[in-house]
């Protein structure tokens, strides 16, 4: 017996030695809250924080566009009422200027238009005494008008009635049918100037005549010119 319970210690013990402890998994109970957890609340927060400032950006952003629109139709309509006037203000002053240079022109178109005929009759006389051919080409530019006349009469004046008769063949020539040409001294008439008679009209080519064309003419570019 004895030896029999020595040989069962003594496996046991040899046993012993050969046994492997084994961990053993346990099942937690429940599960204790991690860092992640607890930090979610945080990051949630920052990341609302970032889409509310994202949001406060993008309407700050459209604001600013609306009010720039918004900017640029109030200036469009400002600069487009100012441009009216100032066109007003430019039609103003045009009308203005246009009424001064009438007025000036009104004042100073006597005195201009004397002073021109003035200036034509000093040159003419000055013609008339250093060339005698001027009373030729009077009569000569009146018989060629004189048509179907067989008589011609022409008054000239003192000064020029002999240059006169010494051409008178080449007179008549121009006075195409005219078959006789009378020539006499005028003393009304003055050197240079001519009056034709016939049986188709009376023309007349006398310095003083001509001269008042002249001033018709004139006034005629005058009026033209405003």
């Amino acid at each position: 017996m004895a030896r029999l319970i020595k040989r069962g210690i003594k496996a046991a013990q040899d046993d012993s030695s050969t046994l492997a402890v084994k961990p053993i998994d346990l099942e937690p109970v429940g599960t204790a809250p991690q860092h992640d957890e607890l930090s979610d609340p945080i990051e949630r927060a920052n990341k609302e924080a970032q889409l509310i400032l994202q949001s406060a950006r993008e309407q700050a952003q459209l604001t600013v566009k609306h009010a720039e629109a918004e900017g640029f139709r109030v200036g469009l309509a400002q600069a487009a009422e100012r441009a009216a006037e100032l066109l007003g203000e430019i039609q103003r002053v045009l009308e203005e200027t246009i009424a001064a240079r009438n007025a000036l022109i009104d004042d100073t178109e006597p005195v201009l238009l004397k002073l021109i005929t003035q200036c034509v009759e000093k040159i003419t006389r000055h013609e008339i005494r250093t060339d005698p051919r001027v009373v030729e080409r009077a009569l000569r530019a009146c018989l060629g008008r004189v048509k179907n006349s067989d008589e011609i009469w022409v008054r000239v004046s003192p000064a020029d009635v002999e240059r006169v008769k010494e051409i008178r063949e080449e007179l008549l020539a121009v006075a195409g049918k005219a078959k006789s040409l009378h020539v006499s001294a005028d003393p009304q008439v003055e050197q240079g100037g001519c009056i034709v008679e016939s049986s188709c009209g009376t023309f007349d080519a006398q310095l003083v005549t001509q001269f008042e064309r002249v001033r018709e003419k004139l006034v005629e570019a005058f009026g033209n010119g405003r």
